[in-house]
């Protein structure tokens, strides 16, 4: 099963997405069964309603149950681990999207993930030491997008799909969150 991050759920659905031609070509080439969590289905949708709006995200949300993938529920016991990796990620800092990705893939006993944040992704370990592959980095078309992205830009700006990963302006208007 491969773990199902945001970022790849937004560039698939958004073709205006700097990342989609990359996340389409891995979902369209993927033959394996996909899991995310709720947390990732509720910021997916919050960045999909103002990016593609309410008719293309429930088409999404259509498409992914109809295509059978898996959603793993957090219960009561997880948001401690939750919250203990979100003060141990503080500086990055680490979502409760995210948190959960690393709580799905402890549970799971492996880390293949498919996620345009690379730097968060690279640097998370599920219990404590086990580092993630990111399967989307592996894809030849999302080398040839990362090497000509411009360079980051500064500002406090935070898109929880992209830590600080190059970004292209958006234009006036639009909102990533």
């Amino acid at each position: 099963m491969i773990i199902v991050d945001t970022g790849a759920w937004v560039g698939l659905a958004d073709r205006r997405d700097q990342y989609h031609t990359a996340c389409r070509d891995f979902f369209k080439r993927n033959r394996e069964e996909l899991i995310t969590t709720y947390p990732v289905l509720v910021e997916t949708v919050h960045l999909l309603f103002n990016r593609v709006g309410v008719h293309m995200t429930l088409a999404w949300l259509e498409t992914i149950q109809t295509q059978g993938v898996n959603v793993y529920s957090l219960d009561l016991a997880h948001l401690r681990r939750a919250t203990n990796l979100m003060h141990q990620y503080a500086d990055l800092p680490m979502d409760l999207a995210d948190a959960s990705l690393v709580i799905l893939a402890e549970h799971l006993r492996h880390g293949r993930i498919v996620s345009t944040d690379q730097r968060d992704f690279h640097t998370y370990r599920w219990k404590n030491h086990h580092p993630f592959t990111n399967l989307l980095v592996a894809n030849s078309a999302w080398r040839e997008c990362i090497l000509h992205l411009p360079t980051p830009t500064t500002g406090n700006h935070h898109d929880p799909r992209r830590n600080h990963l190059p970004t292209q302006p958006q234009p006036a208007g639009t909102s990533r969150s």
